[in-house]
């Protein structure tokens, strides 16, 4: 699966999500290949500004304790794609996988004047508000009068403590034997793709007719 991300990865959330579910079953091994898919796509997806592959990579990173390069990390950095360098800076500052010291001065030097009204605004406001940058202008959310109402108001939008939802498995259905015990019934086979035949009273003639109602599932 982790060769099929590298070439397709568009299914890095769905790969997130099957190996949260199997977690125990991941070893020394597989947390090294982890580590070379979520750097290979960092470093193949920051120069054209694939956001969302860099935001799954690093939220990867963080769901398995695996380290980011520093090069990874200053290419994060240098897109200033928001949800990835909130995920970034939140593995810098709380927990030691992110390796040497990534430029974070950089984003620093920008949040100043109109930053809060810039395509940037939800990077300079989380980053400021969780202690995680330290603006060049002092009170820089206080002197904006909106941004203070959500920062007074204690309002995020980054929560660290989310995760996905592991996959659950399908639940198999008790039905009746012909020695009158129970068998459990694979789901696919009870639906019977959900069809049935009511019978109903034709108000013309007085003679029942059938309809056939095809089941859909929504």
């Amino acid at each position: 699966m982790i060769k099929t991300a590298l070439i397709e990865p568009a299914i890095l959330d769905i790969l997130t999500r099957i190996f949260i579910t199997y977690s125990s079953y991941l070893d020394a091994d597989s947390k090294e290949k982890l580590k070379r898919l979520i750097n290979v796509t960092i470093k193949e997806h920051c120069p054209v500004r694939h956001n969302f592959e860099m935001a799954w990579a690093l939220w990867i990173a963080k769901t398995f304790e695996i380290e980011i390069e520093e090069q990874s990390a200053n290419n994060i950095i240098d897109t200033r794609d928001s949800i990835s360098n909130l995920i970034l800076l939140d593995l810098i500052n709380n927990s030691t996988l992110v390796n040497g010291h990534p430029r974070v001065s950089d984003i620093e030097a920008e949040l100043k004047d109109d930053i809060l009204m810039s395509e940037n605004w939800l990077l300079a406001y989380e980053g400021v508000k969780k202690g995680w940058l330290t603006p060049i202008e002092a009170n820089l959310l206080d002197n904006n009068l909106f941004f203070k109402i959500l920062k007074d108001k204690n309002v995020e939008f980054y929560k660290q403590t989310k995760q996905l939802k592991t996959y659950k498995p399908k639940e198999d259905k008790l039905i009746e034997t012909y020695s009158g015990g129970q068998a459990a019934e694979p789901e696919q086979q009870t639906s019977q793709e959900n069809q049935q035949i009511e019978t109903t009273e034709n108000t013309q003639t007085g003679e029942p007719f059938d309809i056939f109602i095809s089941g859909f599932e929504l």
